[in-house]
Protein backbone atom coordinates (compact mmCIF):
# COMPACT_ATOMS: atom_id res chain seq x y z
CA UNK A 1 0.00 0.00 0.00
CA UNK A 2 1.20 3.65 -0.77
CA UNK A 3 0.86 5.93 1.85
CA UNK A 4 1.20 9.76 1.67
CA UNK A 5 2.17 10.39 5.07
CA UNK A 6 3.86 8.26 7.43
CA UNK A 7 5.38 8.83 11.24
CA UNK A 8 7.33 6.54 12.73
CA UNK A 9 7.51 7.20 16.57
CA UNK A 10 7.50 10.87 16.64
CA UNK A 11 7.84 13.08 19.70
CA UNK A 12 8.69 16.63 20.61
CA UNK A 13 9.54 18.01 23.81
CA UNK A 14 9.62 21.46 25.14
CA UNK A 15 11.72 21.93 28.21
CA UNK A 16 10.53 19.38 30.08
CA UNK A 17 7.15 19.41 29.17
CA UNK A 18 6.36 16.26 26.31
CA UNK A 19 3.43 17.69 24.09
CA UNK A 20 3.61 14.63 21.51
CA UNK A 21 4.71 11.10 22.06
CA UNK A 22 5.49 7.92 19.88
CA UNK A 23 3.30 9.01 17.53
CA UNK A 24 3.11 6.29 14.71
CA UNK A 25 0.23 6.74 11.60
CA UNK A 26 -0.20 5.72 8.19
CA UNK A 27 -2.79 7.77 6.13
CA UNK A 28 -2.86 5.41 2.51
CA UNK A 29 -2.79 7.69 -0.60
CA UNK A 30 -6.34 8.63 -1.54
CA UNK A 31 -7.73 8.44 1.65
CA UNK A 32 -9.12 11.62 4.20
CA UNK A 33 -7.41 11.41 7.76
CA UNK A 34 -8.64 13.76 10.71
CA UNK A 35 -6.73 13.89 13.79
CA UNK A 36 -9.38 13.99 16.85
CA UNK A 37 -8.30 14.00 20.38
CA UNK A 38 -9.32 16.79 23.34
CA UNK A 39 -7.37 20.13 23.31
CA UNK A 40 -3.65 19.53 24.21
CA UNK A 41 -3.12 16.14 22.79
CA UNK A 42 -0.90 17.15 20.17
CA UNK A 43 -2.36 17.74 17.37
CA UNK A 44 -1.22 21.03 16.38
CA UNK A 45 2.57 20.09 17.15
CA UNK A 46 1.97 17.05 14.87
CA UNK A 47 1.07 19.40 11.97
CA UNK A 48 3.35 21.61 12.87
CA UNK A 49 6.04 18.94 12.35
CA UNK A 50 4.84 17.60 8.86
CA UNK A 51 4.47 21.59 7.64
CA UNK A 52 8.31 22.07 8.78
CA UNK A 53 7.30 24.78 11.11
CA UNK A 54 8.94 23.02 13.80
CA UNK A 55 11.44 20.10 14.36
CA UNK A 56 10.37 16.60 15.83
CA UNK A 57 12.79 15.70 19.17
CA UNK A 58 12.35 12.46 18.17
CA UNK A 59 11.26 9.99 15.64
CA UNK A 60 10.73 10.59 12.11
CA UNK A 61 8.07 10.96 8.91
CA UNK A 62 7.64 10.67 5.13
CA UNK A 63 5.51 12.75 3.31
CA UNK A 64 4.67 12.00 -0.26
CA UNK A 65 7.81 9.39 -0.17
CA UNK A 66 10.47 11.83 0.86
CA UNK A 67 11.38 11.90 4.14
CA UNK A 68 12.06 15.56 5.62
CA UNK A 69 11.81 17.24 2.45
CA UNK A 70 10.87 20.90 1.16
CA UNK A 71 9.35 20.08 -2.33
CA UNK A 72 6.92 17.41 -0.70
CA UNK A 73 5.80 19.99 1.74
CA UNK A 74 5.38 22.70 -1.73
CA UNK A 75 2.66 20.34 -2.92
CA UNK A 76 0.87 20.89 0.09
CA UNK A 77 -1.71 23.74 1.70
CA UNK A 78 -2.72 23.69 5.20
CA UNK A 79 -4.35 26.26 7.79
CA UNK A 80 -3.57 25.63 11.65
CA UNK A 81 -6.12 27.02 13.30
CA UNK A 82 -7.70 29.84 12.22
CA UNK A 83 -9.85 29.98 8.97
CA UNK A 84 -7.72 31.88 5.99
CA UNK A 85 -10.62 33.97 5.21
CA UNK A 86 -12.08 37.33 6.00
CA UNK A 87 -14.71 36.80 8.08
CA UNK A 88 -16.50 40.43 7.10
CA UNK A 89 -16.45 39.09 3.56
CA UNK A 90 -18.94 36.49 2.34
CA UNK A 91 -17.84 33.71 0.66
CA UNK A 92 -17.79 34.90 -2.93
CA UNK A 93 -16.22 38.16 -2.07
CA UNK A 94 -13.36 35.83 -0.50
CA UNK A 95 -13.17 33.61 -3.57
CA UNK A 96 -12.79 36.55 -5.38
CA UNK A 97 -10.65 38.50 -3.13
CA UNK A 98 -7.89 35.11 -3.52
CA UNK A 99 -8.31 34.36 -7.05
CA UNK A 100 -7.14 38.15 -7.83
CA UNK A 101 -4.10 37.79 -4.91
CA UNK A 102 -2.94 34.40 -6.39
CA UNK A 103 -3.74 35.32 -10.21
CA UNK A 104 -6.38 32.71 -10.89
CA UNK A 105 -9.17 33.13 -13.00
CA UNK A 106 -12.70 32.82 -11.30
CA UNK A 107 -15.85 32.16 -12.50
CA UNK A 108 -18.47 32.45 -10.65
CA UNK A 109 -21.84 31.13 -11.33
CA UNK A 110 -25.39 32.44 -9.71
CA UNK A 111 -29.00 31.47 -9.84
CA UNK A 112 -31.35 34.30 -10.39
Amino acid sequence: MEYILQTNNLSKVYGTKTVLNDVSIHVPKGSIYGLVRKNGAGKTTLMRIICGLTQQSAGNYTLLGKSNDDSARSRMGILIEKPGIYEHMTATENLRYFSLLFGFLLLVMTKF
